[in-house]
């Protein structure tokens, strides 16, 4: 790959297990996972995300270069691994050809390797505000300040007063007034928040798409999103 000579890799390979040893007696722990994935589901990921807006800024030109020297690059890992491995810093491989289940194997892992405590903070509370001050402070007008323009379209119509099947989290509708904004979620999945006014909620449904049970201020879902993309494109 050109990134540094023969020699300097070799350096590395014999360096790198020292610099840990001195880590550890230094009294860190360290702990190494390699997320083992098969040659089919890289393809796989790889093929997804060409097809993804959300996830097609992640492949990367060296990503396409790993999957031109996935032989090279298994041959690399092997080496590495058998280089520094040690039982004072060792490596430990999972199977994460599903990602999800990869990261809950990795956290319950992580915490038997390890001594740790309970640090949940305490529910905050708000104490009573202080009464507002009559100092004779005016605030400046807010012409005097450099704003940007509102160009995010917003419902018409106030919503009413909240329903009994409606909740509260960002699924549902908030009982104000509000836009429809696609977010990706964590698994590539477009979220509909759909605050203020909404009869019924959204549902996320993988491959970007999202179902929606309800209109916004007059406007179907997919008007929303056409004028949220001319709004930001413009």
């Amino acid at each position: 790959m050109g990134f540094c000579t023969e020699e300097e890799y070799q350096d590395f390979l014999l360096a790198a297990p020292e610099l840990e040893r001195m880590l550890v007696r230094s009294g860190i722990q360290i702990v190494k996972y390699w997320f083992s994935v098969s040659d089919a589901e890289q393809e796989r990921r790889f093929q997804k995300r060409l097809g993804d807006p959300a996830k097609s800024w992640k492949l990367s030109p060296m990503d396409i270069e790993s999957r031109n020297r996935w032989q090279d690059y298994s041959r690399a890992k092997d080496t590495m691994l058998a280089a520094t491995d040690t039982d004072q810093s060792p490596w430990y491989v999972l199977d994460a050809e599903v990602k999800k289940r990869a990261r809950l194997n990795v956290m319950h892992h992580l915490l038997t390797v390890g001594p740790y405590e309970d640090l949940t903070p305490e529910p905050p509370t708000l104490p009573e505000r202080p009464a507002m001050r009559d100092d004779g402070y005016v605030r400046p007008p807010k012409d005097r300040q450099r704003t940007i323009p509102d160009v995010v379209p917003t419902s018409t119509a106030r919503a009413g007063p909240r329903s009994a099947n409606q909740g509260s989290d960002r699924s549902r509708g908030t009982g104000q007034a509000g836009v429809l904004l696609p977010v990706p979620d964590s698994n590539g999945a477009r979220v509909g928040f759909a605050p203020g006014g909404v009869a019924g909620h959204t549902a996320m449904k993988s491959g970007g798409a999202v179902e929606f049970a309800g209109k916004l201020g007059g406007q179907g879902v997919e008007a929303v999103h056409r004028d949220l993309h001319a709004a930001f494109h413009a």
